[in-house]
């Protein structure tokens, strides 16, 4: 898609989640790619994938700089309750990390 077409919002982040989605990765980023307003940053954070999920989201940040990843330890599952409030968390202050270098 043509960069140019896209607006940027400054005004919001995108925080996800992910754990083991190597096999839909690829489809899920090109099909954000497609929206027609970008966020500010989206913040992908990877809950310890053992597949190609890592490999997949790295190629992608190293290629769009707003799309930044945290690599979350493998803790053999996918963690809830604080384990997900804990990577929100991470997200959250990566993502104005960003906004403070802007």
């Amino acid at each position: 898609m043509d960069e140019t077409a896209i607006e940027v919002r400054r005004d919001y982040v995108i925080i996800w989640l992910c754990r083991n989605e190597s096999g839909y990765m690829r489809e899920i980023l090109t099909s954000v790619f497609r929206w027609p307003v970008r966020p500010m940053k989206r913040v992908i954070v990877d809950d310890g994938s053992t597949d190609h999920t890592s490999n997949i989201l790295g190629e992608y940040s190293a290629k769009y700089d707003w799309i930044e990843i945290i690599n979350r330890n493998d803790r053999g599952h996918r963690a809830v309750g604080a384990g997900v409030i804990a990577a929100f968390y991470t997200g959250f202050v990566g993502a104005f990390r960003f906004q403070a270098r802007d």
